[in-house]
């Protein structure tokens, strides 16, 4: 009879995993050591450099795809420190991309004395939450429907048109939304004696007549772009002005203005001042955002 027990499967296996154990600590232990300046420097780098690419080669072999996918997004979150040799280099996000993005932006409000000091009519709480919370209403529709070159919008608070529109390269449009008490007056609009300004007529939902204008700036060369159409019992206008610091037109056409005036949801806007008006108000009095 053989002396020797054979060896169990498993205590072989157990053997050689104790051996990996040890060979890894080993391992570990000299990574961080600095070679010797002797004929061991180059088989100490020549190991340890293999056994890199041993762990590379198990990690990418284990864990290819989410590593891929990290690379990825690394190289795509900063596009602006991708270099030429990278998947991800391209320009940075273009000016149509900034502009979207604006579309959402919240809405601001700024204060703009009167320069003759005057205050306007006192109203009850009720009357200015309303107004607080349609003019909010207002600013949010001259955000999403304009085009989207007129950027933020803020409302302004005192003298001035109520509203300005901000562009990506820091240019103001005042923005115009007037809802005036004006019962009896006719609302029939046509471009008849507009003496050479562009003029475009139309028809709103309902056959309502409207026209716009492309009426020059007073002192420069830019042009603004109002829409006039009365509804109810009120005359409505809307004007995109020209930013009078750069004297640069407003950059918004007619079929942009007609578009935005007869949105549903502008004409809801419309309906709901033009309802709120007092009946006895005097033909000169606002329900708009300016009031």
């Amino acid at each position: 009879m053989d002396s020797h027990t054979p060896h169990h499967p498993f205590e072989s296996a157990d053997v050689e995993r104790e051996i990996r154990l040890v060979r890894d600590a080993m391992n570990r232990g000299t990574d961080t050591l600095e070679p010797p300046a002797d004929l061991l420097h180059g088989v100490l780098v020549i190991g340890h450099r293999k056994r890199v690419r041993a762990r590379v080669a198990a990690v990418l072999g284990t864990g290819l795809g989410v590593a891929a996918l990290a690379l990825g997004a690394f190289l795509v979150v900063d596009p602006d420190r991708a270099t030429a040799t990278g998947p991800a280099s391209r320009p940075s996000a273009s000016p149509t991309a900034t502009v979207a993005a604006q579309r959402g932006a919240p809405i601001e409000v700024v204060s703009r004395p009167s320069p003759s000091g005057t205050v306007g009519p006192s109203r009850s709480a009720g009357e200015r939450d309303w107004s607080d919370d349609y003019r909010l209403r207002v600013a949010e529709a001259l955000r999403d429907l304009l085009p989207a070159t007129i950027g933020r919008v803020r409302i302004v608070e005192g003298a001035g048109p109520g509203f300005d529109g901000i562009t990506v390269e820091g240019r103001i449009f005042p923005l115009t939304f007037a809802v005036h008490r004006a019962a009896g007056a006719s609302a029939e609009r046509s471009c008849d004696g507009s003496k050479g300004v562009p003029c475009v007529a139309d028809r709103l939902p309902g056959a309502v007549p409207v026209v716009v204008h492309v009426l020059p700036r007073s002192g420069g060369s830019a042009t603004s772009v109002e829409a006039s159409f009365h509804v109810g019992d009120s005359n409505v206008t809307v004007t995109v002005g020209a930013d009078e610091a750069t004297d640069t037109s407003a950059p918004v056409d007619p079929q942009q203005l007609l578009a935005f005036v007869r949105d549903p949801r502008v004409l809801q806007l419309v309906g709901e001042a033009d309802r709120r008006a007092s009946p006895s108000s005097s033909s000169t009095a606002t329900v708009s955002p300016t009031s």
